[in-house]
C-alpha cells in the first residue's frame, strides 16, 4: 500500500472482505483512525504536545478493544495491534449446539406445545398449538 493517501487506505480498509462477525469492527476502524488523527492534531495545535506513533496505534487499538469486548466477549481481542490482527485473521465463530428433548408430561396431565411465526413486525403471522397426553399422543391441535 505504498504511495496511497490516507483516504485511499481507509477506503480499501472499509471495503475489505471479512467474515460477517468481524465486518462491523473493520468498518469502525477508519473512524477510530480519523478520531485519533483529529485528537493528535488538536493536542499539537492547542497544547503543543506531540503524540508518538506508538501511542497513536495504542489509542486506536484500545478504541477497537472497547468496541469488541462488550459485544463479543468470547472473541479473542488482545490489546496489542499486531496480536489483534493475527487473532482476527484466525477467528472463526463457533457454533453452539444444544440438544433439546421433548419430555412427556406426568400421568393424568397434558402438555401444551405452541408455535408462532411472523413475517415482519406488523406483517402476516400465524400460530399453532397442540395438547399431548402422558404417552405423547396428540389429544387436540389447532
Amino acid at each position: 500500500m505504498k504511495g496511497l493517501q490516507l483516504r485511499e487506505v481507509l477506503m480499501l480498509w472499509w471495503g475489505t472482505i471479512v467474515g460477517k462477525n468481524l465486518r462491523p469492527f473493520f468498518r469502525a476502524l477508519p473512524s477510530f483512525v480519523n478520531w485519533e488523527l483529529w485528537r493528535k492534531r488538536n493536542r499539537m495545535k492547542h497544547e503543543g504536545k506531540k503524540t508518538s506513533v506508538a501511542r497513536f496505534i495504542h489509542n486506536v487499538t484500545w478504541n477497537v478493544y472497547m468496541l469488541v469486548r462488550p459485544r463479543k466477549p468470547h472473541m479473542p481481542c488482545p490489546t496489542k495491534w499486531s496480536y489483534m490482527l493475527i487473532e482476527w485473521t484466525r477467528y472463526r465463530s463457533k457454533l453452539k449446539i444444544k440438544r433439546v428433548l421433548w419430555k412427556f408430561p406426568p400421568n393424568g396431565w397434558v402438555k401444551y406445545n405452541t408455535y408462532g411465526a411472523s413475517k415482519g413486525n406488523l406483517g402476516r403471522s400465524s400460530y399453532a398449538f397442540c395438547l399431548r397426553n402422558n404417552k405423547g399422543d396428540v389429544e387436540y391441535a389447532e
